[in-house]
C-alpha cells in the first residue's frame, strides 16, 4: 500500500526512501516496486536533461533557479540509485564560471574615470546577480564617490586659480557637464568664476576700445583669440 501510494509523489528523495525501505521484503513486493522505480528513474532522467540544457544556455538567473529547484535531487548517489549529482555539479560549475566572468567585468570597471560607465555596468548586472556580486557593487559605488570628490576638488581648485584661462574653464565645464547632481555645487561655483573672468576680459576689452595703443589692442586680441 505504501509503494502504491508513493506513485503520487514527485519528490525523488521521498520515493527513494520508500524504495529502500521496501528492499527488505524482497521479490514479494517487486510488482509494486517496479512502477515506483520507473517513476524515480524518470524523474532523475528529466532533471538531468533539464540541468544539462540550462547549463549549455549559460543564463545566470535560469541556472540559479534550476539549481534551487533540483537541489533536493542532489542526495548521495549509490550503486542502485542515480541522483542527478553529476549534472547538478556541472550546472554549478557553469554557474560559477559565469559569475566569475561577470565579477571580472565589474572589477575592470574600477579603472573607469566616467561614473556613467560604472552606472551602465551596474545597471546591466546588479538586478540579475543580486547579492552574489555585493562586494563588487560596493567597491564600484565607492569608486564613483571618489570620482565625484576628485571632480569637485578639481573644479574648486580651478575656480580659485589666479589667472585661469577661459580655455581651462571651458574644458573643465565640458568635462563634467554630464556628471549630474553629485558635482553640481562645484560646477556652479566654477561657472560663476567663469562668468567673472569673462566680465574681467570684457571690461579690459571695453577700456581698450577707447585706446590708441595699437600694440596693446593687438596683444589682447592675440591673448584671447580662442575665447572670442
Amino acid at each position: 500500500a505504501k509503494l502504491n501510494a508513493s506513485l503520487s509523489i514527485d519528490d525523488p528523495s521521498k520515493i527513494k526512501a520508500v524504495l529502500e525501505d521496501s528492499e527488505e521484503f524482497g521479490d514479494v513486493v517487486e510488482i509494486e516496486r517496479q512502477p515506483l522505480r520507473e517513476k524515480y528513474d524518470d524523474l532523475i532522467k528529466k532533471a538531468q536533461d533539464h540541468m544539462k540544457e540550462v547549463a549549455s544556455g549559460g543564463d545566470f538567473a535560469e541556472m540559479l533557479e534550476t539549481m534551487d529547484r533540483y537541489e533536493v535531487y542532489n542526495f548521495s548517489k549509490t550503486d542502485k540509485y542515480d541522483s542527478g549529482q553529476e549534472a547538478f555539479a556541472e550546472l554549478r560549475t557553469k554557474w560559477d564560471q559565469v559569475l566569475e566572468g561577470t565579477k571580472e567585468k565589474l572589477r575592470a570597471l574600477m579603472s573607469e574615470t566616467d561614473p556613467k560607465k560604472i552606472d551602465e555596468g551596474l545597471e546591466e548586472y546588479e538586478y540579475t546577480y543580486g547579492t552574489t556580486i555585493e562586494s563588487e557593487v560596493k567597491a564600484l559605488q565607492e569608486r564613483k564617490q571618489k570620482l565625484f570628490r576628485t571632480a569637485g576638488t578639481e573644479m574648486q581648485a580651478l575656480a580659485a586659480k589666479q589667472g585661469a584661462t577661459i580655455e581651462e574653464f571651458d574644458a573643465m565645464l565640458e568635462k563634467y557637464k554630464h556628471w549630474g547632481e553629485e558635482v553640481r555645487t562645484a560646477r556652479d561655483a566654477l561657472m560663476s568664476a567663469h562668468r567673472l573672468r569673462l566680465a574681467d576680459i570684457a571690461r579690459e576689452a571695453g577700456e581698450l576700445t577707447k585706446s590708441k595703443d595699437f600694440k596693446a589692442v593687438e596683444d589682447m586680441l592675440a591673448k584671447f583669440d580662442g575665447a572670442m
